[in-house]
């Protein structure tokens, strides 16, 4: 017959076999367990490697009520008494164990370590073991400020008015806010993983080429576009910019843009307007220039630089151009006959002789326009010439 055992070699055999179950997984687990009654403390291989202090598994003692114990002395002072106390409620009173803390590893840095534990009870409720787990986790300050700072920047990409993409390296999309998946009738599901090519592929060879232009320069990059959208052509002004690790390599790719279709169809409108005025002005040899009081630039319509006979010139001071057009090939100064015509006086008569001999008569029709800075800052006139004979 074999020997009865007694109960304290059964408890030991139980135990034993608790510690043989967890050996399984102890090697990456930081898992320990506390003898209450002797006081001893151990710490699987995972455990000691948490705490930077090696990979072999250690037993020791560890007494919470004991000030110089060197578990407790490496806690963070702010931390130590909060734990300490947690760890005696819980033995006493049952109250969960479930700790944050920072614990003073070899190196002198902190870390942040969360604890999770249950003690074991004798049926009268005293407290035989307490095991629990370990992991590391970040500074819970950070946490909370990191996902109030995420919380708000996604508030400001949901609303923004601008569409806004993020891509990564290899152009597959990995983000766009509300604005750009409703205008393209996508969601978050659909475009993860895609590239422009999977859905825009009239614009993929542009939006690419600049993807391209911005990896190699590692600098934010601005061109237009246009796409058609419900059988409508709207065009989009893009800025692209990269995000850069710590080391200076593009991680991501940001895209913003903006509709200006409104603004292409007003200067297509400006640019008909202008044509369809300088036609006006040939057809019926009328020209006309604008004075700016305030810069002392003057401007001509091309019909007026035509009645003249020489090129466009741009804003130029009245000076440089009523000069310019006595200046004979030989470099010689004719006289030049020109009457200014007031700002609010009635039309005015006017010649002029130009560099190849000729002379022009022209009618001045005046006419102010308030600006910014005087009463009277823009001069108008439309002029009408013939020319006299010799």
């Amino acid at each position: 017959m074999l020997p009865k055992k007694s109960g304290q070699d059964s408890e030991s055999q139980h135990q034993l076999a608790e510690h043989a179950q967890l050996a399984r997984w102890a090697t990456f687990s930081a898992i320990w367990e506390w003898d209450v009654e002797k006081k001893l403390f151990w710490s699987s291989p995972g455990n000691q490697l948490l705490f930077g202090r090696g990979d072999g598994e250690v037993t020791e003692s560890f007494d919470p009520d004991d000030d110089e114990d060197p578990w407790g002395s490496r806690l963070h002072p702010d931390d130590r008494a909060r734990v300490l106390q947690s760890v005696r409620d819980h033995l006493k009173n049952d109250a969960p164990y479930d700790l944050e803390y920072r614990y003073l590893l070899p190196d002198g840095e902190y870390k942040w370590v969360r604890s999770v534990g249950h003690a074991f009870r004798a049926p009268d409720g005293k407290p035989l073991r307490l095991i629990g787990m370990n992991i590391a986790i970040s500074d819970p300050n950070l946490a909370e400020a990191k996902r109030e700072t995420e919380a708000g920047l996604s508030a400001i990409l949901e609303n923004s008015p601008i569409a806004i993409i993020w891509k990564d390296v290899d152009g597959r999309y990995e983000y766009g806010n509300s604005v750009w998946l409703n205008r393209h009738g996508l969601t978050s599901a659909q475009i993860r993983g895609k590239t422009v090519q999977d859905f825009f592929p009239v614009s993929s060879d542009l939006i690419a080429e600049q993807d391209r232009k911005l990896l190699e320069a590692k600098e934010t990059v601005q061109f237009e576009y246009e796409e058609v959208l419900d059988g409508q052509t709207t065009w989009f002004i893009a800025t692209k910019f990269p995000v850069l690790d710590a080391f200076g390599q593009v991680t991501s790719i940001v895209t913003m843009e903006i509709d200006i279709t409104d603004r292409k169809i007003t200067e297509h409108k400006l640019q008909l307007s202008e044509a369809l005025l300088a036609d006006a002005q040939r057809l019926a040899h009328i020209g006309s220039w604008t004075w700016d009081f305030s810069t002392d630039e003057l401007q001509w319509s091309d019909e007026h630089y035509r009645i003249f006979g020489v090129e466009p010139m741009g804003r130029k001071s009245p000076t440089m151009i009523f000069l310019h057009f006595c200046i004979l090939t030989t470099g010689k100064l004719l006289p030049m006959q020109l009457r200014y015509p007031l700002i609010k006086g009635p039309a005015t008569t006017w010649c002029s002789a130009l560099c190849d001999g000729t002379v022009k008569h022209g009618l001045s029709t005046p006419g102010a326009r308030p600006g910014s800075t005087t009463h009277r800052s823009r001069f108008i006139s439309a002029v009408r010439y013939r020319i006299l004979p010799s």
